[in-house]
């Protein structure tokens, strides 16, 4: 029965070491718990500015959309102003060379007549 002596003083040391080792593992898990918690506050925050920053750039491409409709209807605004100022400058034109032609055949006939007189008076 000597053998079945139980040196408690041993048992007793090992019983304090694993009492330490589940304190360090406590505390372990206090600093992971209270990781977690950082890391899932800093994953809502970046949560919240990806959503921010998505309605920012949702907002922008409305913007951008609609400044591409706005310009779209102002070249063909411009478009037609154009076409109109061309039509005038056409129009204009026609005017003119109807008038220049006009004008030659007024200073035809009174190159005629300013002939046929001169001729006249130098007794031709």
């Amino acid at each position: 029965m000597a053998d079945d002596n139980i040196d408690f003083r041993f048992l007793g040391r090992q019983v304090q070491s694993l009492q330490t080792d589940v304190r360090d593992m406590r505390a372990g898990h206090l600093r992971l718990e209270s990781d977690v918690v950082s890391l899932r506050a800093d994953m809502s925050r970046v949560e919240e500015r990806f959503d921010s920053l998505e309605q920012k750039v949702d907002g922008m491409d409305q913007k951008v959309d609609g400044n591409q409709e706005a310009n779209r209807r102002q070249f063909f605004e411009v478009m037609q102003l154009i076409q109109q100022l061309d039509q005038k400058i056409e129009n204009h034109h026609r005017s003119n060379q109807a008038q220049f032609e006009q004008h030659a055949r007024q200073a035809t006939t009174n190159m005629q007549i300013l002939l046929a007189a001169i001729g006249k008076s130098n007794g031709t």
